[in-house]
């Protein structure tokens, strides 16, 4: 039974790309670079932002001294910025409320608590930008929420796919991942578990086909029909 619902959060929860650009293309001047397009963004970003900064700089500038020299001016204005353009994709809001709604009906037929959807959040985006996004836009809705943290492997590595279904109790055979790169689809294939990628956000349905994403969603409630049938 699918029952353990984990979502990517750029480019799939939310559409976050502009504030992400900017506040690279912030720490590009500071760093007397020049800046980039936000329109080359949906290609930088998806393995972490420490990735993202190494892409951004220059040829020939790509030193761990300069990479370093982004990571502060990015988090210094990011941190005061991430919510300035940054919003949900159309019908995301009404696909996490209609798991919850599933849930209420499941308790009031006297599921038990294995039975009920588990929702959470598995992106490379830094542990508290995560947080911090994800309790605004979705406030109590989800049961666990994981950024990358020091020390720890980001996506594709399957750690913390391992450790969402280690915190809720679930295997990995009762779970989903989504998102729309390649890197959620190797996440999932790492981790055991089904996957499902989503068309509107950075990357493209060719990436997702290409990494092998068992469905393909165009429309937010895709996904929750693409579930039902998955059980």
């Amino acid at each position: 039974m699918i029952n353990t619902i984990i979502f990517d959060l750029d480019g799939t929860l939310i559409n976050s790309i502009k504030d992400l650009a900017e506040a690279c293309n912030h720490a590009l001047t500071i760093l007397n670079y020049p800046i980039r397009d936000i329109g080359e963004y949906n290609q930088l970003v998806g393995n972490g932002v420490m990735k993202l900064f190494e892409r951004c700089l220059p040829e020939g500038h790509k030193t761990p001294e300069n990479i370093e020299r982004m990571k502060i001016e990015f988090r210094k204005y990011y941190a005061d910025h991430l919510l300035d353009n940054t919003l949900p994709y159309e019908g995301i809001k009404e696909l996490i409320e209609a798991f919850i709604k599933e849930n209420e009906k499941r308790k009031s037929e006297g599921a038990s608590e294995n039975e009920l959807y588990k929702l959470a959040v598995a992106t490379n985006k830094p542990n508290k930008n995560a947080h911090t996004l994800v309790n605004n836009f979705f406030p109590n809705q989800f049961d666990v929420i994981y950024g990358a943290r020091e020390g720890i492997p980001t996506k594709p590595s399957p750690i913390i796919i391992n450790t969402i279904l280690k915190d809720l109790n679930r295997e990995a055979n009762s779970a989903v991942m989504i998102g729309d790169s390649n890197v959620d689809i190797f996440t999932g294939q790492n981790a055991g578990t089904r996957t499902i990628g989503c068309t509107w956000g950075f990357r493209g349905e060719d990436e997702l086909k290409n990494a092998g994403a068992e469905y393909i969603a165009h429309t937010a409630m895709d996904i929750f029909n693409f579930i039902k049938q998955m059980n």
